[in-house]
């Protein structure tokens, strides 16, 4: 079986990278199974790329230009065998595959396997997914949300993504309360820091706030000193794997996102033990399970979000339990289910 993974853009520092690296990696243990990674970019950050199995054939365009992906992307449809499949990361690639196969007479599988929530976004048609035979699923809100386009529910595979199990790291007792933020540095938009710099400001908790990740980082220290609350936070900017490089776990990890296709942040800290506080986002309850591995929030009630802080250190969280709370996440239940898709594919 030919297996191809088709991308969008990519930089190279995402959790996309990560569950790409993971599935690509595991198809090549499978006996008859061949692994091509089609990039429609030389990603910012090539590093990744040296996590990828030697036995991935990748291809990429010569520059970084739509005449040069479009290119790619025609031939290697053209090219492609009856019985190949195609994983597609994007709602207009797979249209544009679709086109090209009906041209052709040809027979090889669309599946599709998007990232990000279907709706909340601008950047794609999401009926365009519509084109596709068979979907990937990495969260019950996108399964829900490709059932809401119209897609047939025995062409869904919810199979979520990959994390890897880790050692509960030790907490260092503080009379503050030490909340992390990793990803997109945004005040507005998806990621919503404002909200969670409000909330801060109005907590009666003496609270520091560590922030790692790259993005409108002036327009955020702006906003602290005009908040007057500057002074409470410290900037790493990107760093690699940034929870795993911690020595002490902090109280909590924080996202006030207003939307998410899978939180893989979030599962990544619950792994290491770390209760997590986020927003209730579509979909965040596939992670957080209050008072077991943390706290949800009304999206936009500041109020909710600093009352949490006020009386967070009332709910005492039992380590074993966050890390056990994501146990369909770890890579046995995970591998489980890419393995019932791939004899589906083979029958």
């Amino acid at each position: 079986m030919e297996i191809n993974l088709v991308c969008f853009d990519l930089n190279g520092y995402g959790g996309t990278e990560k569950a790409i690296i993971t599935l690509a990696n595991y198809l090549t243990t499978k006996n008859g199974v061949n692994v091509k990674l089609i990039l429609s970019n030389t990603p910012k950050n090539k590093e990744w790329l040296k996590n990828i199995n030697e036995a991935v054939i990748v291809k990429k365009p010569f520059k970084n230009r739509k005449l040069y992906k479009l290119v790619l992307f025609t031939f290697t449809f053209i090219e492609a065998k009856n019985d190949e499949v195609f994983i597609i990361l994007g709602a207009n690639t797979i249209k544009f595959a679709y086109k090209i196969r009906k041209i052709l007479h040809r027979k090889w599988r669309i599946v599709s396997w998007m990232h990000f929530s279907l709706f909340n976004q601008t950047w794609f048609e999401p009926q365009n997914l519509l084109y596709a035979d068979e979907h990937l699923s990495i969260s019950n809100k996108i399964t829900k949300e490709l059932q809401k386009l119209g897609v047939e529910k025995s062409t869904i595979d919810t199979i979520y993504n990959e994390i890897d199990k880790h050692k509960i790291l030790p907490h260092k007792e503080s009379s503050r309360l030490n909340i992390m933020f990793a990803g997109r540095v945004m005040l507005d938009g998806q990621k919503n820091l404002r909200e969670l710099f409000q909330a801060i400001k109005f907590s009666k908790k003496d609270i520091h706030l560590d922030v790692y990740g790259t993005g409108k980082v002036e327009e955020c220290i702006a906003y602290l000193k005009k908040l007057g609350i500057d002074n409470q936070v410290t900037w790493h900017g990107w760093v690699k794997s940034p929870i795993k490089n911690l020595k002490y776990r902090p109280d909590y990890f924080i996202l006030t996102s207003k939307f998410e296709g899978l939180p893989m942040v979030l599962l990544e800290a619950l792994s290491f033990g770390i209760p997590c506080i986020c927003s209730r986002f579509d979909g965040y309850d596939d992670v957080i399970q209050d008072k077991i591995n943390g706290f949800s929030y009304e999206l936009g009630n500041v109020k909710e979000l600093s009352n949490i802080f006020d009386h967070s250190s009332n709910v005492k969280f039992d380590e074993k339990k966050i890390t056990q709370s994501i146990n369909k996440f770890y890579a046995e239940s995970y591998y489980s289910r890419l393995d019932n898709v791939l004899d589906k594919w083979s029958n």
